[in-house]
């Protein structure tokens, strides 16, 4: 299991804790120059099922994925299937075999009245980018690190990097900032050493949002 470390060197965290702080944000994604999530419930499924492999970037294991995409498309739904299934594959070539898992379902999502709107207009993208922009989010709070950007934050005039600069213990400030609201505080339970648990939380601010 890939574990990340946060600024208390001895606690320690697992993919599923990953994922389940990249579904608080999720939870909280969108607002006046940031497409939300739609649908919704099928984004939040997928943000929450990508640690559930337990790879260090919540990837599935290659030669997993098209039994892994059969399974939650009978279980969540094949929107939820292929929001993984296409993240997962994302960095293979055009030519890969395994692309053949999500693109065997585009042709009846694109026809389904629940998912036409998001495939005609650029909605799939921007869910697609939400999903790997909250993970790679999530992934920084938990091990603790400093500045840094992430590419790809989906914006009304086009993706721009979201800039993470510390302002504090466990706070950080994004701009621009995707969430709803100016100031959003996310946990997870770690893992100690010697056993136990540990609840761990973050604060996210957005760029006028006071500090405390």
């Amino acid at each position: 299991m890939a574990e990340h470390r946060t600024l208390q060197a001895d606690v320690r965290f697992s993919p599923r804790a990953r994922a389940f702080v990249a579904f608080q944000l999720v939870d909280h994604w969108g607002n006046r120059t940031t497409p939300r999530p739609h649908p919704r419930a099928e984004v939040l499924a997928a943000t929450l099922l990508l640690g559930s492999e337990g790879r260090g970037e919540g990837d599935l294991a290659e030669e997993s994925i098209p039994k892994v995409c059969a399974d939650l498309a009978a279980e969540y739904g094949r929107y939820v299937a292929y929001l993984l299934s296409r993240h997962c594959t994302r960095n293979l070539g055009e030519a890969h075999p395994l692309l053949a898992a999500w693109r065997s379902l585009l042709p009846t999502l694109e026809r389904e009245p629940r998912y036409r709107a998001v495939f005609a207009s650029h909605g799939d993208a921007a869910n697609r980018a939400i999903l790997a922009v909250s993970h790679a989010l999530a992934a920084h709070l938990l091990s603790g690190g400093g500045d840094t950007s992430i590419a790809g934050l989906p914006q009304v005039g086009g993706p721009v990097p979201l800039r993470v600069v510390p302002c504090g213990e466990r706070t950080y400030r994004l701009r621009p900032w995707p969430l709803w609201g100016y100031r959003l505080a996310v946990h997870a339970e770690g893992s100690l050493p010697g056993g136990g648990s540990c609840l761990a939380s973050w604060t996210l601010l957005a760029p006028s949002a006071p500090a405390d």
